[in-house]
């Protein structure tokens, strides 16, 4: 739950924690919250209607070459960012932002979109991991 001063302002936040139960506050000049397009916050906090304007789509493929290993990788692609970063020695999660409503046919929508866009040394192992999921 939001805190406000005696202007309306949010000057902190309370909330419970989760092993105990405690019912905490912190306060702040400067409160921020960032609760996706799902929040829970945003009736306390914004009248307007929610506008979703995109979507962030994840895969996790086998096997992808990386240009520098243990680094994260940014495309700026065509419809936005693509972030490329291994999570294991063997597993790597590319995050690609989906413009508006999402695509009937994911599996289409990477490998015409998407795909083309990827460094050329990504290109044919993440063909392939579409191809079989």
């Amino acid at each position: 739950m939001s805190q406000k001063n005696k202007a309306g302002d949010i000057v902190g936040v309370e909330y419970r924690e989760k092993h105990t139960g405690i019912l905490k506050t912190i306060k702040a000049n400067l409160t921020v919250v960032a609760d996706g397009c799902f929040s829970r916050f945003r009736k306390d906090l914004v009248a307007a209607p929610v506008s979703v304007w995109s979507n962030f789509v994840g895969l996790i493929m086998h096997n992808v070459p990386q240009l520098a290993v243990g680094h994260a990788e940014i495309v700026l692609g065509n419809s936005g960012p693509i972030l490329i970063y291994q999570i294991s020695s063997t597993c790597t999660r590319i995050l690609i932002d989906v413009p508006e409503k999402l695509p009937l046919d994911m599996k289409e929508y990477l490998k015409t979109n998407t795909a083309p866009q990827l460094p050329d040394y990504m290109k044919k192992t993440i063909h392939g991991g579409i191809k079989t999921r």
